[in-house]
């Protein structure tokens, strides 16, 4: 039988937990099963996490997290889904006035979303791109092993379009603060070993802005890229920062 199929999911307390695959549909892909799936919207394509109970699939952890957010999902919420095969779906979602949801362009985009997104001004010399969300990691908010720099990875849908990691550093800035500034330093790993792929960092200078403003593992992050110094001259990149404190 093909595990080609489309459903939906009324999103109900507990949802943030967990969401429950219809059992019709694991049955039909229980040869499928992955523990990780790709699910495609307005947005992008997100990699979330897949677990399994018995014959049952499930959606869960940060990375499901990170959809519902993304999202703005809430009870009440629904979502239709389209399997296309291999734990591969395109998901439509629906508010509770019924009516498909719409995101604006400067939406966030998930934090492993390829896609290069690009947004141009009317000036030729300069771009912008959307905001980025990131659940801080224990690693990336203090590193102490070996005298280790934490570090902060930035999403390739990020920094591919955008150059970023041509740049030297970026400056953060805490949104409706007092506009104080802490400069980070990029690293960019390019990796051409089979299985990895090139990753951009904010290393040094990165655990100075945690401490400063307490952010801790499991808060979230918004950066807003404002302004990406296309020229040649310039190597900074200016971000401010919204906490999303657990």
């Amino acid at each position: 039988m093909s595990s080609s199929m489309k459903f939906f999911k009324v999103l109900l307390p507990g949802f943030k937990s967990k969401l429950w695959l219809p059992p019709a549909f694991c049955a039909n892909a229980s040869r499928e099963f992955s523990a990780e799936a790709a699910v495609t919207t307005q947005l992008g394509t997100w990699k979330i996490e897949v677990g399994k109970c018995g014959e049952n699939f499930y959606f869960h952890g940060d990375s499901w997290n990170r959809f519902i957010q993304g999202h703005e999902l809430s009870v009440g919420d629904f979502i239709v889904f389209e399997h296309s095969g291999n734990m591969r779906f395109t998901a439509t979602l629906f508010g509770l006035s019924a009516c498909e949801k719409t995101f604006p362009l400067n939406s966030i985009v998930p934090e492993n979303d390829e896609k290069q997104v690009e947004i141009w001004t009317n000036s030729s010399h300069c771009r912008r791109i959307p905001p980025f969300r990131k659940t801080i990691a224990a690693h990336s908010a203090t590193d102490h092993r070996l005298g280790r720099q934490p570090n902060l990875y930035i999403p390739a849908g990020i920094w591919r379009p955008s150059g970023m990691n041509k740049k030297e550093s970026a400056i953060l800035r805490i949104r409706g603060s007092d506009r104080r500034e802490w400069p980070v330093k990029f690293r960019f790993y390019k990796d051409h070993s089979r299985g990895r792929k090139d990753r951009l960092a904010m290393t040094k200078g990165w655990r100075e802005f945690c401490s400063s403003n307490n952010i801790k593992k499991g808060d979230d992050c918004t950066f807003e890229i404002m302004d990406t110094a296309f020229g040649e001259s310039n190597d900074v990149v200016i971000m401010n920062v919204t906490v999303h404190a657990k």
